[in-house]
């Protein structure tokens, strides 16, 4: 029996049965009235017969519930609502493996892996290796493919209506599609170079220019006195300056200039000139020669022996046959590499203390 009808019929039963017991608790105080009816003998009967229907309902309703608990009061339908189609991924990936970078050993196809964590139209994949590649209900990479070797992930995909790319990340490095033009010309060590070259400019700007004591004044008739109490000033109104230049300097980033010397000193290049200021710095001039440093490590990682271009006709040209048109690009604007390298790198999400 439909639900509904079930409890209105055990309601009915009941209420029926109170009104019939009330009335007959009104008559029996008025026998003038009774007198006068038919014999109503059933009337005696009748809430008790009600009560009964009610009590076998109520007993059947709670033996249903017993014995069907997941069945669930109809509702009333409703039309589904459509689907809302998302519009399909700019990003496809093409082919994907995941292999030793000696060629030897199991290559494991992780393109269907790499569609499935697409998040609209960009892929983000955060220190590859063997366990990465991982859904809850699928391991794309069930072992190790060789045991004690280096893995790549080689990944070919294509943007749009741009051609196909294939890249190239190694283990233990992140990989984010579709590339930014600038990251497809420096990897995360030179990012991060730049990314802290950036930084050291902003702080320079900061901190504004030296104070310096006011030249035009003071009783020049004695030169010598004169040229004494202008230096004293000066050293008394710098010396607050540089303590806070210093101590900034040694707060915010020492660690970080230590940390990139070392690992720049273990691709094999020069890291000399970082060396005395990788803990502290002196005078502005130092912040600027970090920063400008930095700059040329990360190019020269790319193109050792080549100093960054001057911006003279020669320098340029040398640079031009590179063949790359992002550094080419970057390159002749020098002066504002950090800046724009770090606004590529903050739109990835990449921190400054990434390493």
């Amino acid at each position: 029996m439909n639900h509904v009808w079930h409890t209105r019929i055990l309601v009915s039963c009941i209420a029926i049965a109170a009104v019939i017991d009330a009335g007959e608790e009104a008559l029996s105080r008025a026998p003038h009235v009774v007198a006068k009816l038919p014999d109503l003998w059933w009337l005696h009967y009748a809430p008790l017969s009600l009560l009964s229907i009610a009590a076998i309902l109520w007993i059947v309703r709670l033996l249903q519930n017993w014995t069907s608990p997941n069945i669930k009061p109809q509702a009333q339908t409703q039309p589904l609502k459509p689907a809302i189609e998302l519009a399909p991924s700019k990003l496809r990936i093409h082919s994907a493996s995941y292999a030793p970078i000696d060629g030897e050993g199991d290559d494991y196809p992780v393109a269907e892996f790499l569609s499935q964590i697409t998040n609209g139209d960009s892929l983000v994949l955060d220190n590859i290796q063997n366990q990465s590649f991982q859904t809850p209900s699928h391991n794309f990479v069930p072992k190790d493919p060789k045991v004690g070797t280096k893995k790549r992930l080689l990944v070919e995909y294509s943007f749009g209506n741009e051609k196909t790319t294939t890249i190239e990340r190694r283990e233990e490095s992140r990989i984010v599609l579709p590339e930014d033009p600038f990251l497809k010309v420096f990897n995360l060590l030179q990012l991060r170079a730049f990314h802290l070259a950036g930084r050291l400019r902003a702080f320079s700007e900061k901190m504004g220019p030296r104070p310096d004591a006011d030249w035009a004044t003071g009783d020049k008739s004695n030169p010598a006195d004169w040229m004494a109490m202008k230096i004293a000033e000066r050293r008394g109104i710098q010396k607050p300056w540089f303590s806070r230049l210093k101590h900034r300097y040694e707060k915010e980033f020492s660690h970080d200039i230590t940390e990139i010397m070392h690992d720049f000193g273990e691709t094999g290049l020069d890291v000399g000139l970082l060396v005395p200021h990788s803990s502290t710095v002196s005078t502005e001039h130092d912040v600027r020669q970090v920063a400008n440093t930095l700059d040329s490590l990360a190019i020269e990682l790319n193109h050792p022996n080549i100093q960054p271009p001057d911006l003279d006709d020669d320098t340029i040209a040398k640079y031009n046959a590179m063949g790359s048109s992002e550094m080419k690009n970057l390159l002749q604007h020098f002066p504002d590499a950090g800046k724009a390298v770090d606004e590529a790198y903050a739109r990835k999400g990449v921190g400054g203390d990434a390493s």
